[in-house]
């Protein structure tokens, strides 16, 4: 009896690794659609990224056209030079303003807390 239940367990087990191996390939063939898709995809992205910076360029072009005298006047190379010194500038403006404002709550909280205790002491002296 044991060596029949073997014999079924093998037999089963057999079977089992021909589906398997079937399964197998049938995945082996949906990497390499997945593959040649993705090199699709990767090849369509290629071309987009070139054209965006194709028009990027004509872009710019146009630009340094526009505003060539202002950036001589200014003594800067492009509009996109006088953009980047402008942000950072701005930037540092707001930082300054940020820190001048915490610095102003401070000192509110400050002169707050004294006037409390102030208060709190003419109930002492009463």
């Amino acid at each position: 009896m044991r060596l029949k239940y073997s014999k079924n367990d093998v037999t089963a087990m057999n079977e089992q690794i021909a589906n398997l191996k079937i399964d197998i390939e049938a995945l082996k063939g949906e990497i390499n659609s997945y593959n040649s898709t993705i090199a699709m995809i990767e090849k369509a992205m290629a071309e987009k990224n070139q054209k965006l910076q194709t028009i990027s360029t004509q872009m710019n072009i146009i630009e340094d056209g526009i505003f060539a005298s202002f950036c001589r006047r200014i003594g800067v190379n492009n509009i996109r030079q006088y953009e980047g010194g402008e942000m950072r500038s701005h930037q540092g403006r707001l930082n300054k303003r940020a820190e001048f404002e915490e610095h102003c709550n401070r000192i509110r909280n400050q002169l707050d807390f004294e006037e409390q205790r102030d208060t709190m002491s003419l109930y002492h002296v009463y």
